[in-house]
């Protein structure tokens, strides 16, 4: 959404002084802050069972403090009051190009990272907020202009008061981390696995930093990783590259647990510490505070992956004074903050045990199959046709349904969904599904011990069959139908040449079809191969096959078809639904609402297809593809 202007100024390398309007560097990635957290988080935890010496952690937290204590002390005070130990925690994470030692004299650097972080240990969940750098907002003293100035007028305690009016949001604690050492903490961590969604290419004398990435799951090490998270120049610019900081940062906490073996990581941990700037402590070694390093150590390594929830504001752009800006929505802003403090579970509970949560998240733990009950609707709300409507969407989603007739009146309102004790996480997980429910706690009623009753009530009115809501720009939700074309092997023969060279591979291939929908073709002229690519990938125990192969919406959207001889890659933990369907069994993975991904195995090798970024195919769709996939002959 970015301008030709503005990519010029950014690629002659001018940069702004603190008294002009216009952004930071361009380039440094936000998810990198996290990146280093987590590093310094796995240290701590280590120590819980004696990796690290006590005397030497304390001492490298400590440096936290005292690389900047007037900087600290002045954040601290714009700092909410910390929340009690187990209620949720605040993080603003800051990423700059400030000198190591800074003082908060002079130059204060710039800074293009304003990611809050929220710990819920009470839910298991964490929840990530994302700011673009050109949001137009009031910057207390200094007027209007773009979010990161706030950072160049300030620091880290003009920013917090920013975000935090902003938001409405509290902000418990600050972190403010420069941009050293990203290539070298990632080579450090052994690489981090990726599902690569496209092609990412600038070749070398356009002006732009040379990237040439393929698509594909695979071990970024540190240069790739700075491709993936700062590559901003296509459809949606920053948009784009927020979601996949987000999916940076949510595969390495994922494979968080790997790091314990890395000799490396004391040494990489004080190199970190000498170039971050915070107000938290340390804590002790049974410590489960949140508001400490040791806390926050043990949420993050004993969280399940399926828990991490992305928010993202993208504002509208505008040109003011010269300038390509974001204006910022406050029902946008209002919509994010609301996901971001109750994130929107998927439509299926995880198929392990949940901790205690929310109103908006699933409660109960999940211990009886999808197939072992069914779901009896019954229609209390006087309109003609709407429990059939209900039941529609149910199956959709998997559940076996009876449409059961009337209720005993037809004065019911909101929906009431009962059920007995063994299935109230799958009552919830429907509760969701037809929203407005009863927020009441579930029923337990008479009768069978396998069957769920929906009582379906006249505030129903959606989405048919088929349909899923997905979020607009502006934060409201629109219905997405998308046509899907069955016994339709698009590009066959593309397909049969990718079979031929896979070595190892046996190629699987969609055959059903959405209209609009093409097999893309490879950015600049540079090659088929990036569309229909047969590689391999690094693991500990050599190469394993893979192909992938890149699809495009009409709407500029990257998803992909990923097949691989790899069955136990690090990207199947945590799935949120587990599906049996004509005796193939799928995993399922969401982000909120949206089927990110759908993985089986068979024939030997792993398959998987993932939705675009910003999630343009439904979920019916998405599951359309994974189930129709059959050998390429």
């Amino acid at each position: 959404m970015a301008s030709h202007s503005r990519h010029a100024s950014e690629r002659h390398g001018l940069r702004p002084s603190p008294g002009r309007s216009g952004p930071a560097k361009s380039g440094h990635p936000r998810l990198f802050v996290l990146l280093r957290l987590l590093g310094l988080l796995t240290v701590a935890a280590l120590s819980l069972s004696g990796g690290l010496a006590w005397g030497w952690l304390s001492k490298t937290a400590t440096q936290l403090q005292t690389n900047a204590p007037l900087v600290v002390k002045q954040t601290k005070e714009v700092l909410a009051t910390t929340s009690s130990p187990g209620l949720p925690v605040n993080i603003l994470l800051m990423g700059s190009d400030r000198r190591a030692g800074a003082q908060g004299v002079g130059d204060a650097g710039r800074s293009d990272t304003m990611l809050l972080v929220r710990l819920a240990p009470q839910t298991g969940t964490i929840s990530m907020l994302s700011l673009p750098r050109d949001l137009w907002v009031d910057i207390p003293g200094y007027g209007k202009n773009r979010l990161n100035a706030a950072y160049a007028f300030g620091g880290p305690r003009l920013t917090v008061r920013v975000f935090a009016k902003l938001t409405g949001l509290p902000i418990n604690h600050f972190m403010d981390i420069s941009f050293l050492g990203f290539v070298g903490v990632v080579d450090k961590l052994g690489g981090i696995y990726v599902d690569v969604d496209r092609r990412y290419y600038n070749p070398l004398g356009t002006g732009w930093a040379a990237i040439d990435l393929q698509p594909g799951y695979q071990r970024l090490d540190g240069e790739q990783a700075l491709s993936f998270v700062r590559f901003r120049h296509d459809a949606l610019s920053d948009f784009n590259r927020m979601v996949r900081q987000q999916i940076f940062l949510h595969e390495v906490i994922r494979q968080a647990k790997r790091w314990s073996g890395l000799t490396a990581l004391p040494g990489m941990i004080s190199s970190l510490a000498r170039n971050t700037i915070s107000d938290i402590t340390l804590g002790t070694p049974l410590d489960s505070d949140p508001n400490t390093l040791f806390g926050i150590a043990r949420t993050l390594l004993g969280l399940n992956s399926s828990h991490v929830y992305q928010v993202h504001v993208t504002g509208t752009p505008v040109t003011i004074a010269g300038m390509d800006v974001l204006l910022p929505s406050t029902s946008e802003i209002a919509h994010a903050v609301d996901e971001f403090l109750h994130p929107p579970v998927s439509p299926h509970p995880s198929p392990r045990p949940t901790h205690p949560a929310g109103n908006k998240a699933i409660t109960h733990a999940v211990t009886v199959a999808r197939t072992a009950f069914s779901v009896r609707v019954l229609n209390g709300s006087g309109r003609a046709g709407l429990a059939a409507r209900a039941a529609a969407v149910l199956r959709a989603h998997g559940y076996r349904v009876e449409v059961a007739g009337d209720a005993a009146h037809a004065g019911y309102v909101d929906s009431v969904v009962a059920a007995p004790s063994t299935l109230l996480g799958w009552a919830q997980a429907v509760q969701q599904l037809i929203d407005p429910a009863s927020s009441a706690p579930v029923q337990r009623l008479a009768g069978s011990p396998a069957q769920i009753t929906l009582i379906v009530g006249s505030s129903y009115g959606g989405p048919q069959a088929g349909d899923q809501t997905q979020q607009n720009g502006s934060g409201t939700t629109t219905a997405v139908q998308q046509q899907i074309v069955p016994n339709s092997r698009q590009d066959l023969s593309r397909w049969q040449t990718l079979a031929a060279g896979a070595h190892g591979v046996a190629v699987m291939m969609p055959t059903v079809w959405s209209p609009g929908m093409v097999y893309t073709d490879a950015p600049n002229g540079a090659g088929d191969s990036s569309t229909f690519r047969a590689y391999g990938i690094a693991t500990g125990n050599g190469n394993r096959a893979a192909v992938v192969v890149v699809g495009e919406t009409t709407n500029q959207g990257f998803w992909h078809v990923e097949e691989t001889t790899w069955t136990d890659p690090p990207m199947l933990s945590d799935p949120n639904d587990v599906r049996t369907i004509k005796g193939q069994q799928y995993l399922l993975f969401y982000q909120g609402q949206s089927l990110q991904r759908v993985a089986f195995k068979a024939n030997g090798c792993l398959y998987w297809v993932t939705n675009t970024l910003d999630d343009q195919l439904s979920n019916r769709l998405m599951l359309a593809l994974a189930t129709s996939m059959v050998p390429v002959r």
